[in-house]
């Protein structure tokens, strides 16, 4: 147990500690003093982060003992096995990063229920408690974590732990029995082309300008415009497995592929909205199964950034709309209904409600800028070389004719 989990991390020097160190240490001793103390031993589940994002990315990662471990490594595996059997408590605490709130939102608790934890086991700390033996697993994923310096310093494969986390999920249903797929979502039948849009969130919430123009689009082509944030973690779940084409705009909708049995040969198409989304989508297909394969497709057609915000995930980006719908419809035409061109329209009327005239300007010369760059031609050399290769190939003419 004790060589699975080398648990603890360093906690900050004090001179890194921006506060009164007196003041915290006379905290420190009445808290201590004052706490309650818990008997019986208990397991540090780590911190939730009241965003679904950050909850999917960064909350789980003590929780690799609720799966199978890593099956090249005996070790991890008794670790889990010991630690899911001891129906020890496992205790939370929750950051006032984006709120003060200390309640356990309902995607926390179907996600980690679903992925075996009880919800009579999870316990969220409010106040300073003192335990006779906390059990403290190792962080195996995040962010700012070097996957390379944790397996060295663990032994084993730290993404091989949590995609056997992840696989074990069952939103309340055994994890031996594939997931319904309940009520028909298009003409009687699951959708098997979906779009997973932004544009039901709020404004601050990072939508790409004139998202709805693509709703439209994309909508007329056949594909179900899916808004997650208005379904159950479950329901998001069957939708996902039941499509064989999936295109996201970039955010954290798309940490639910984690614990979606996807259908073989899916096809996932991720849009960027801002270009620090490829780092993003690479770390989701760190953590995606090796098995059934998976065909990935990233549009980068980001024509403008931090346009209303400086910062990335809240501000209205410029893409190149037609340019994006063009890559996913290709080779069918693009047929931009009265439907599509009235959304472009709300979208826009928004926009310049909410923005104040900076921001619009910002947005307008890069749209004007746009306009005046001209594409440039290819180098004569190039297109000659072209030519040549085109008239071995079709047996033509040196003026383009065929050969007598």
């Amino acid at each position: 147990m004790k060589a699975a989990l080398p648990a603890l991390r360093s906690l900050p020097e004090r001179s890194e500690l921006d506060c009164d160190v007196r003041e915290l240490e006379a905290q420190a001793v009445r808290a201590l003093e004052q706490a309650p103390v818990i008997e019986s031993a208990a397991i540090f589940g780590g911190y939730l982060l009241r965003h679904f994002g950050h909850f999917c990315h960064e909350s789980l990662s003590r929780l690799w003992w609720l799966g199978g471990g890593d099956q090249q490594h005996q070790a991890s595996q008794e670790a889990c096995r010991r630690l899911q059997n001891g129906g020890l408590d496992v205790y939370f605490f929750m950051p006032t990063w984006l709120d003060s709130g200390k309640d356990l939102l309902p995607y926390m608790r179907d996600i980690l229920v679903g992925l075996g934890l009880a919800e009579a086991r999870i316990k969220i700390m409010s106040e300073p408690l003192v335990f006779s033996r906390l059990l403290v697993p190792a962080q195996v994923w995040g962010f700012d974590l070097d996957a390379r310096a944790v397996d060295q310093r663990l032994g084993c494969d730290s993404r091989a732990m949590m995609r056997s986390l992840f696989v074990g999920f069952h939103g309340g249903i055994p994890a031996d029995q594939p997931a319904p797929i309940r009520a028909p979502i298009r003409d009687g039948a699951p959708a098997r082309k979906v779009f997973v849009t932004r544009s039901g969130l709020a404004a601050t919430l990072g939508r790409p300008i004139g998202d709805g123009w693509l709703d439209e689009v994309l909508k007329e082509a056949g594909y179900l415009v899916f808004s997650p944030e208005r379904f159950s973690i479950q329901r998001q779940i069957e939708v996902f497995a039941a499509a064989r084409e999936l295109v996201f705009i970039d955010g954290s909708s798309m940490y639910l592929l984690w614990f979606t049995r996807l259908l073989s040969d899916v096809q996932i198409t991720i849009i960027l909205r801002r270009r620090q989304g490829a780092w993003m989508i690479a770390k989701v297909r760190d953590l995606m199964p090796l098995n059934p394969p998976i065909r990935w497709r990233v549009i980068d057609e980001v024509v403008g950034e931090e346009l209303t915000s400086a910062n990335d995930w809240e501000s209205h980006n410029l893409l190149d709309l037609g340019a994006i719908a063009r890559q996913i419809l290709a080779p069918r035409p693009i047929k931009a209904s009265a439907h599509a061109e009235q959304a472009l329209g709300r979208n826009l009327q928004e926009l310049a409600a909410q923005l104040g005239p900076e921001p619009m300007g910002r947005i307008l010369e890069v749209l004007i800028r746009r306009f005046l760059v001209a594409e440039p031609r290819p180098p004569r050399r190039l297109l000659s070389r072209f030519r040549q290769r085109l008239r071995s190939v079709l047996r033509l003419g040196p003026w383009g004719g065929p050969k007598a």
